[in-house]
């Protein structure tokens, strides 16, 4: 069962989220470096490849074949769809944007999180909430300028990207209520990573020694 709605468990769950978006954060820097001298479809695979590695080698001394047992194989191979779309889409849209851009529009995740899981989780949403959403979206709007100038159309794919995240988390609660949180975390990157290996390898280009091609935004 899902754990219970208690304050201890919010601030837990916020200092968590916040040290995963801190994660990412690197994780995107280091992305747009890639792909600024490396195919899109490389970098990714290289993204899941490592996850793998590191999830095989932490959990499966813990947990062994336990990590793969599971009655909802559909779910975790649409999570692991999903996994690979997200993550190709951002990628490709950091060569074109800065990071400050990309990071902005991810915030909206939040807000599509708390519209989606009224009506998903029958989670409420007071008024409080309603507010923080507005002003969010108010926030996003601000970033992406719509119209202007500086408008990319990559900032179309990063909002496509946060849509996805939004329902990836939604998916992600619903199968906590039956999986272990390893058995979540490992099964789609594993997938990812099989699933682009054979497009990966025959993309496959070295980074340039010396050159990125251009700096990091």
């Amino acid at each position: 069962m899902l754990q219970a709605d208690s304050a201890r468990n919010r601030l837990t769950g916020i200092a968590l989220v916040s040290l995963c978006y801190m994660l990412f954060t690197l994780l995107d820097g280091s992305a747009k470096w890639l792909v600024a001298s490396v195919p899109v479809i490389v970098v990714v695979w290289l993204r899941f490849l490592t996850h793998a590695i590191l999830a095989s080698a932490l959990l499966l001394p813990l947990r062994g074949t336990s990590l793969l047992k599971t009655r909802h194989w559909r779910w975790h191979a649409l999570r692991a769809v999903m996994f690979v779309l997200m993550t190709g889409i951002n990628f490709w849209a950091l060569q074109y944007l800065q990071l400050a851009v990309t990071s902005s529009i991810f915030f909206l995740v939040m807000i599509l999180i708390a519209l989606m899981a009224a009506p998903m989780l029958g989670e409420r949403i007071d008024p409080g909430r309603w507010v923080a959403i507005a002003a969010g979206f108010a926030g996003v709007l601000v970033i992406v300028r719509p119209g202007s100038a500086d408008f990319h159309p990559a900032m179309l794919l990063s909002l496509v990207n946060a849509v996805l995240y939004a329902m990836f988390n939604l998916m992600t609660r619903r199968l906590a209520a039956y999986d272990s949180p390893e058995t979540i975390q490992y099964l789609p990157a594993v997938g990812a990573a099989v699933l682009l290996a054979p497009f990966a390898l025959a993309a496959w280009q070295c980074p340039a020694a010396g050159s990125n091609g251009r700096s990091p935004a």
